[in-house]
């Protein structure tokens, strides 16, 4: 989800039929959504693919990372399918008309030479207008094993991409983080080989990493799941939170723990609702996605204690 300027949020989706569809009626690879009104009472609409979508589907592909909305035009993440061939590579789209037509843009990040999967925007508020300075931050996991989706990916490495707002759709112009210099500035640089993670976990990230800053609280807020304590296997509704000062941390991991156990372990994926923080962004509402009983638009209200 993305907050736009015409303050409603949008949302992406793979492989159904959207709002009031199912996976045969309105069935879409790639569908987009505008979610109307307040976390307690609230609508969706479909507008690219879905059940009564506004405009058809024509994109194969998928978009598990969040998109961003920048001067009321909407950018998302597109990658080639949802199962390991999503690894691939993820490529930049445009929508000036909020998701009713998509064009593809030249700017794209490939696994064998950029060495990462599944990019999602990080979230600023509204129309991306809380953003602290001027790039737009792309967060996305380093790949090691692109076997499966239903895996965690060891070493743990998840990776910052930035870009000058007004170069967005320059290729040339992103540049990885590169760590910190001696003051504990951050350094950045157009070469992967330079890259080194803004945050780490011995047990494993999940493909789909989020984060989202938080109004109020003036925290960025990062979302995955994490490794089981053997093996890699994946989807398992492990939850890790963490909160830092800035998108490159540093990171204090606050929840770590069996995502809501009495419901099926499936869950892969949670994201902030950016509209729908409140009480000063301690109260909040979670979007989360998985498999089997889980493969549906689910949500969840929570509270974040402050010290």
């Amino acid at each position: 989800m993305t907050w736009s300027n015409d303050n409603h949020q949008y949302a992406v989706w793979g492989d159904g039929g959207g709002f009031g569809g199912t996976e045969s009626s309105g069935r879409a690879s790639f569908g987009v959504a505008r979610v109307e009104g307040d976390s307690n009472n609230y609508r969706g609409v479909n507008r690219f693919g879905g059940k009564g979508g506004a405009c058809r589907s024509t994109i194969t592909g998928k978009g598990h990372g969040a998109p961003i909305s920048i001067r009321g035009v909407l950018y998302v993440w597109v990658t080639p399918g949802a199962g390991a061939q999503g690894y691939q590579r993820f490529v930049l789209h445009r929508s000036a008309d909020k998701g009713c037509t998509w064009k593809r843009l030249a700017v794209e990040f490939v696994r064998s030479r950029d060495h990462i999967s599944y990019g999602s925007f990080v979230q600023f508020g509204r129309d991306n207008t809380a953003a602290r300075d001027a790039y737009v931050y792309t967060v996305a996991p380093e790949v090691t094993n692109a076997s499966s989706l239903t895996i965690v990916q060891k070493p743990g490495r998840v990776m910052l991409v930035r870009v000058a707002t007004a170069s967005i759709d320059d290729r040339g112009a992103y540049e990885f983080f590169a760590g910190l210099d001696s003051s504990g500035q951050p350094r950045w640089s157009t070469d992967a080989a330079k890259r080194r993670p803004i945050y780490q976990d011995k047990a494993g990230v999940g493909p789909f990493p989020q984060m989202t800053f938080v109004p109020g609280l003036d925290r960025m807020i990062y979302t995955n799941q994490y490794g089981p304590s053997s093996g890699n296997a994946g989807a398992q509704s492990l939850l890790t939170m963490a909160e830092a000062p800035q998108p490159w941390g540093p990171w204090h991991v606050f929840y770590r723990a069996r995502f809501q156990p009495q419901i099926e372990r499936t869950v892969f994926q949670w994201n902030f609702a950016p509209k729908w923080f409140r009480n000063g962004g301690r109260d909040f509402t979670l979007i989360f996605s998985g498999h089997d009983s889980n493969d549906s638009w689910n949500t969840i209200d929570g509270t974040l204690a402050t010290q």
